[in-house]
């Protein structure tokens, strides 16, 4: 990805599927932090709400999140750069129904 800013290009990893998407719901589930395990099950993933912003924040300093499913979009933004300095930390997400094609 070419960064005007920086005038360079930078790496950007990407992980692309083809499955059935997050609801807003999953979308904020997945980018708070910490909760409740949802299933006694050892072999769910994400049971803690730590590990995607954990090796996000691992590999650089922002996480971009985009969704489909089938009646909603979400776009969900994590960044160390757009928090710095800041007491709180702020996570942007933008979700709206999806009607048609």
């Amino acid at each position: 990805m070419h960064s005007k800013r920086e005038g360079k290009h930078i790496p950007v990893l990407s992980f692309v599927d083809n499955g059935c998407g997050m609801s807003h719901k999953e979308i904020v589930r997945m980018v708070s932090f910490g909760h409740e395990p949802q299933k006694n099950d050892a072999n769910h993933i994400g049971r803690y709400g730590v590990g995607f912003k954990t090796r996000a924040m691992r590999l650089g300093r922002n996480a971009f999140v985009i969704s489909q499913a089938s009646n909603s979009r979400s776009l969900a933004f994590l960044s160390q750069a757009f928090n710095e300095d800041k007491n709180d930390f702020e996570i942007c997400i933008v979700s709206y129904a999806r009607q048609g094609k």
